[in-house]
C-alpha cells in the first residue's frame, strides 16, 4: 500500500502565524511521508536526487532531472520592539536589542511571554533567545576631502594671561591736576569661560590629541593598549585626559614621552579595568621645557 500523504496546516487555512506545535507537525508529517516512500521503494523508477530550500521555497530534484516544487514552508513571523526597556510586558516572537553592558547591541527573540525585570535575569530565565549577534567594529574608513569653509564664528573668550612684571617708575610729571572727570556708564557683563570637550577617536591603537581645539579630552579605550600623541598645547594650558574603559574593561594606555613626573606623582597610576569606568588625567604645559607636567588623577568613576 502507498504511502498517505500527510495532512499540512497551512498559514492561509487558519488566517494567523503558525505556532511552534503546528510547524513541527507539518515538518514531522513530511518526513514519515518522505520516509515511508522511501521504504515503500520510493517513487516508481526514481528517487530523491537533492532537496533545496531558497528563502521559505523548498524544491525536491529527483534522479531523473524532475523537479517537484516549489513548496512555501512554514514560518514565524517577529514583531520588532526597539531597544529592550525594563518593567516592560513581551509575547512570544517580540523582538528586541539589548541594551545590557553584557550583551550590548546583540538582538533577541521572546520565547516566553513575561513582564520585563532585568536584561540578565529574564535571559538567564530562558526568556529570550539570542537570533543576531553584534557585528564587530569596523575598519575606520579613509578620511573624505575636506569640506567647504564654514562661516567666521564669533570671537571667543580666552583665559586672562599673567600679568606682566612691572617697568621700572618714569619721572614724575610735572603738571597742574586737572578736575575729576564723571564716572563712565558701567561695561556689559563679561561672557562666562566655557572649557573645550572634544571626543577622541582611536586610529587602532594610536590616539593623536591636539590640545590646541581642546582643554578636555575623552576617550572610550577600545583597543586592549591605547598609545597617545599630544601637540598644540600652549605655555600654562590645562590639559584634562579623561579615559572611559571600552567593552570588556581591562584597557592599558601608554603616555607620550613628553609627559614628566614630579615628586609627588612620580609614575602613571593604574587605571580603572571594570568596563564604563571613567579616570581623570591633569596635565600643565611647561613651554619652556616643551613637557607636560603630571599634575592629578582621581579614578572609578562610573559613566
Amino acid at each position: 500500500m502507498p504511502p498517505v500523504v500527510p495532512d499540512i496546516t497551512l498559514r492561509s487555512d487558519l488566517g494567523v502565524p503558525l505556532s511552534p506545535t503546528q510547524v513541527d507537525d507539518n515538518f514531522s508529517g513530511i518526513v514519515d511521508f518522505l520516509q515511508a516512500l522511501l521504504d515503500d521503494g520510493g517513487f516508481t523508477g526514481r528517487g530523491i536526487d537533492s532537496m533545496g530550500v531558497v528563502g521559505d521555497q523548498l524544491s525536491v530534484t529527483l534522479d531523473d532531472a524532475t523537479v517537484l516544487g516549489p513548496f512555501t514552508l512554514p514560518k514565524a513571523f517577529f514583531n520588532p520592539r526597539g531597544d529592550w526597556a525594563t518593567s516592560t510586558s513581551y509575547a512570544v516572537q517580540d523582538c528586541v536589542v539589548s541594551t545590557d553592558s553584557a550583551t550590548l547591541g546583540h538582538g533577541y527573540a521572546c520565547i516566553l511571554a513575561h513582564t520585563s525585570g532585568t536584561f540578565a535575569t529574564d535571559l538567564a530565565a530562558n526568556k529570550w533567545v539570542k537570533i543576531v549577534s553584534r557585528g564587530s567594529t569596523g575598519a575606520q574608513g579613509v578620511q573624505g576631502p575636506t569640506g567647504a569653509q564654514g562661516a567666521q564664528g564669533p570671537t571667543g573668550v580666552g583665559l586672562q594671561g599673567p600679568t606682566g612684571s612691572i617697568g621700572a617708575q618714569g619721572p614724575t610729571g610735572v603738571g597742574l591736576q586737572g578736575p575729576t572727570g564723571a564716572q563712565g556708564a558701567q561695561g556689559a557683563t563679561g561672557s562666562p569661560y566655557s572649557p573645550r570637550v572634544v571626543n577622541v577617536i582611536p586610529s587602532g591603537a594610536v590616539a593623536r590629541v591636539d590640545w590646541s581645539i581642546t582643554d578636555i579630552a575623552r576617550i572610550v579605550l577600545t583597543d586592549s593598549s591605547t598609545s597617545f600623541i599630544f601637540s598644540g598645547a600652549v605655555d600654562g594650558q590645562k590639559c584634562l585626559l579623561q579615559s572611559i574603559q571600552g567593552t570588556g574593561g581591562n584597557k592599558t594606555i601608554s603616555i607620550p614621552t613628553g609627559v614628566v613626573f614630579g615628586s609627588d606623582l612620580a609614575s602613571l597610576p593604574t587605571l580603572s579595568t571594570g568596563a564604563s569606568k571613567r579616570d581623570n588625567l591633569g596635565f600643565f604645559f611647561h613651554a619652556p621645557g616643551g613637557v607636560y607636567d603630571f599634575v592629578a588623577y582621581s579614578g572609578g568613576y562610573s559613566t
